[in-house]
């Protein structure tokens, strides 16, 4: 697997840094578990980087710059050792890293990267699938499972590419719905104290109820804490995370700040701290039927949903129309043009598709 070397050191750094969005991230996932090259690559880059901590204000800059440019290798390990990674986010990062496997599988597919390397196509396989560790399921876009012998603790990645949904029962009967350009790392069994899983992009967890266990959702710089509930998060804006809770009680932790959410409310944690609001359910949930309704929105926001629904590059040519606001849905289930020929009948904006670049012109 042949790839750009400036854009892998890229995206290897971002990894680190936290500063990639979903999409990007997930590729590297991708590429970290089926290219020998890149996962050496990437533990060479770990340890590289100094056990010492580093403040907010440095881990800040270092992400603006990995974002702003496309550095090589030499420069990030120069610059991991003045603004570094603490040492409990270099162990979580590797902690959910699959093993790594050369395999060739299409990128277009739901996959389920096992701890052990293995690479199922989901969007192929279905019906019961059997592997090392356990007996799985793919049946009616739902993976169920049943471990086979001990207890299984290695991390496995199931990753949602653009334009799909996927369901996933784990061991103790936690449903999860990942959204498009999602992913969610997991464990076959939960042993210890706690119920940890790590999800990168959108996803509707119903969890299990456990007293003796707490589940903890781990998401980009914060996490999550519950027994047992229903919540949305949504992480797919670098930097900021959103979590709306539809029943029960979770704490949202950023840093060393914890807030506790009530049913009803949505806490949106960034750089500016955490803030909550009531929240609309249509607007937050309606992704898990495929619709995503907007309202007083503008081109920006819509231009990041249509990529991860629907695999196309968006163009906004004409700035006048940045910031009209208008309202509406977009229906996953439907072709775009639907949502093109909705949009010049209710707005004066005017837009095409083109088919060669794949890339629909807002003029």
């Amino acid at each position: 697997m042949k790839q750009d070397d400036d854009k892998i050191d890229y995206l290897l750094a971002g990894k680190i840094a936290g500063s990639l969005d979903s999409a990007e991230l997930i590729e590297i996932d991708i590429l970290i578990a089926e290219d020998n090259t890149v996962h050496e690559r990437w533990i060479a880059l770990n340890n590289a980087l100094p056990a010492n901590g580093v403040s907010e204000i440095e881990w800040a800059d270092l992400s603006t710059i990995l974002q702003k440019s496309k550095t090589n290798i030499h420069f990030i390990k120069k610059l991991a050792a003045a603004a570094v990674v603490t040492g409990i986010c270099v162990t979580t990062c590797l902690y959910f890293l699959p093993n790594k496997k050369t395999v060739s599988i299409a990128k277009n597919t739901i996959q389920l990267t096992l701890s052990n390397g293995q690479v199922i196509d989901l969007s192929k396989e279905k019906g019961d699938v059997a592997t090392g560790d356990a007996q799985l399921n793919n049946t009616q876009h739902t993976l169920t499972y049943t471990v086979i012998g001990k207890e299984k603790t290695g991390i496995n990645s199931l990753t949602v590419p653009i334009g799909k949904d996927y369901k996933i029962t784990l061991e103790d009967g936690t449903e999860v719905w990942l959204n498009s350009a999602s992913q969610l790392s997991f464990p076959f069994s939960f042993t210890g104290n706690t119920r940890e899983i790590s999800i990168n992009g959108e996803a509707y967890l119903k969890i299990a109820k456990d007293e003796k266990k707490p589940f903890i959702v781990h998401l980009p710089h914060n996490s999550v804490q519950v027994l047992g509930t229903e919540f949305n998060v949504n992480s797919y804006d670098s930097g900021m995370v959103k979590v709306a809770l539809v029943q029960g009680a979770v704490n949202l932790i950023s840093g060393n700040k914890t807030v506790a959410i009530q049913p009803g409310m949505e806490a949106i944690a960034d750089a500016d701290g955490i803030n909550t609001q009531q929240f609309d359910k249509n607007r937050v949930l309606g992704w898990k039927k495929g619709i995503y309704y907007f309202y007083a929105a503008d081109l920006k926001e819509i231009s990041k949903v249509l990529p991860r629904w629907f695999g196309i590059n968006v163009s906004i040519d004409n700035p006048a129309v940045m910031n009209k606001k208008f309202a509406g849905g977009v229906d996953r289930n439907q072709p775009i043009s639907v949502f093109i020929d909705n949009l010049k009948m209710v707005t004066d904006i005017d837009c095409y598709f083109d088919e060669k670049n794949n890339t629909l012109h807002f003029k």
